[in-house]
């Protein structure tokens, strides 16, 4: 065993919380790390590209040779939805190269990757690489590791979970915590099917009336419940045009909506991101009991419609005057 394996490992958590707002932005700094562990020269091509209706994490290039890559990041276990999005975002770039980064790789999920990597042509790569926080010395800050686990011609199975292993707990709990929200939301007709967007812990309705706009649930952290409007017009200029302007209004927009006596509202600008958003906040946990759960249920469900009601029209008519006036936003 090497002296790097008997490392004491820390959870990955601790160097990025948020695997979008922490994690992405720091790989995308230092994708030189990434690539001396496949032995690929990585260069930042842009983060949160859109293919289609999905937003890939990281689109690069790898240098010596001008192949696209496409970076698929999570901060858990590996699961077929990640898996999914890998394929539509390499086949959507025209990619020759896919790397999906996670903490744990199930067998199954690893071995689609090895087989892709058998079955596909000569020159189409796929990649699963494990992201580990480790204590490089007693009482010091932990670093980040990449460690290769699936690359084109080898496939290390120690570094898989064994076959069979069930989803994380993690992710069932909040599987099973979001099942009867999304019916009921599915039920009121106000939206299109959930997605994930960055983790398990929360889920993306779209509005069917307004593809700038999308409506999350989350429930994360310690003690935190959400309710979001998502702004992303794809624009980076435009989008904090209209988070702007509706920040104008925020005493207005905080009156009309009723969010709760021990709620309370953040709006967040989204730089560098590309995205803005206005969220509602109430404690909530995943490890909270089953009745408290159903009353965050509640809340999500009703203020869902109440925030599309509210913004749907104010949006459509600040992007309706920025039409009209022919220009875009200056930028601020």
């Amino acid at each position: 065993m090497s002296t790097s394996d008997q490392q004491p490992r820390v959870g990955v958590r601790e160097l990025w919380p948020h695997e979008a707002l922490d994690f992405t932005p720091w790989l995308a700094q230092h994708l030189d790390l990434l690539g001396k562990e496949l032995g690929l020269q990585l260069e930042l091509v842009a983060q949160e590209h859109q293919v289609g209706p999905y937003y890939l994490d990281i689109l690069a290039k790898e240098t010596t040779t001008g192949s696209l890559v496409t970076i698929e990041n999570q901060l858990e276990w590996t699961d077929f939805h990640h898996l999914a999005q890998l394929l539509i975002y390499s086949t959507g770039c025209g990619a020759r190269v896919a790397i999906w980064v996670a903490t744990a790789f199930l067998y199954e999920l690893a071995e689609v990757l090895h087989r892709l990597n058998e079955w596909t042509l000569e020159g189409v790569s796929f990649y699963g690489v494990k992201i580990e926080a480790i204590e490089a010395a007693e009482g010091s800050e932990p670093v980040a590791r990449f460690r290769k686990v699936v690359y084109p011609g080898g496939w290390d199975k120690d570094e898989t979970l064994p076959p069979g292993r069930l989803e994380p707990p993690e992710v069932r709990k909040h599987r099973k915590f979001f099942e009867p929200l999304i019916d009921a939301v599915h039920r009121t007709g106000l939206f299109r099917p959930p997605t994930q967007r960055f983790d398990h812990t929360g889920r993306y309705f779209r509005s069917p009336d307004n593809d700038e706009l999308r409506y999350a649930v989350t429930l994360s952290g310690i003690n935190d419940a959400w309710v979001t409007l998502h702004i992303e017009t794809g624009d980076t200029e435009l989008t904090r045009h209209v988070f702007d302007t509706l920040h104008e209004d925020q005493s207005r927009i905080e009156a009309a909506i009723d969010i709760g006596p021990e709620s309370n509202w953040a709006w967040h600008r989204g730089d560098p991101w590309g995205f803005a958003s206005v969220n509602a906040r109430r404690d909530g946990s995943i490890e909270d009991p089953p009745e408290h759960h159903s009353e965050i249920r509640s809340w999500m469900l009703e203020l869902l419609p109440k925030f599309k009601s509210l913004f749907e029209p104010r949006v459509a008519e600040i992007l309706a005057n920025v039409v009209g006036q022919d220009q875009k936003p200056e930028a601020t």
